[in-house]
């Protein structure tokens, strides 16, 4: 039977709300629509793929000593120090939530991310089996990838999620 720790200023007041966080770790996707009715409401779910992506979404590091610093891609520059994004040495205007997407897009390859990751990597909240919101700023974040004539593209993968998928710059 796993154990509950307890905040000791919480057990002296029972009418205190609780909290309940639980840290799925998969590497084959995850329905986040089941995840939700296996657990039901108050219920904080995170999804991740592994230690790495357990270590960014509740610490904001990647597990790994240092984070890099600026992310490239087929020309597009994403300085994570500065939080700016530039394509060819002309500057992005990208949303804070734009800029989390693309950095996010840009950390690990041509992965594709799951509905959730992503999610919890923008608006650093779990996802709830809507991915409208998502769609939306990808959506945003395209035009104005194509706008600046980037390298690069978000790509569906169906069921899953996303990626970013580079092209010849």
């Amino acid at each position: 039977m796993p154990s509950e720790t307890v905040n000791p200023e919480s057990a002296a007041r029972p009418d205190a709300e609780r909290v309940f966080v639980a840290v799925l770790v998969s590497d084959e996707p995850i329905q986040p629509e089941r995840v939700h009715d296996l657990v039901g409401d108050g219920v904080v779910v995170m999804l991740a793929r592994d230690r790495r992506a357990v270590s960014r979404l509740l610490l904001g590091t990647d597990g790994a000593g240092d984070s890099p610093e600026e992310l490239t891609a087929s020309g597009v520059r994403v300085d994570l120090r500065r939080h700016e994004a530039s394509c060819r040495g002309d500057r992005m205007n990208l949303s804070e939530s734009e800029f989390r997407l693309l950095s996010t897009l840009m950390s690990d390859g041509e992965r594709a991310f799951p509905y959730g990751e992503l999610e919890t990597a923008v608006w650093r909240c779990s996802f709830l089996g809507d991915p409208a919101r998502l769609r939306s700023a990808v959506k945003r974040l395209r035009a104005k990838l194509v706008a600046v004539s980037a390298g690069v593209d978000i790509e569906a993968v169906r069921g899953l999620g996303f990626r970013l998928k580079r092209g010849k710059c």
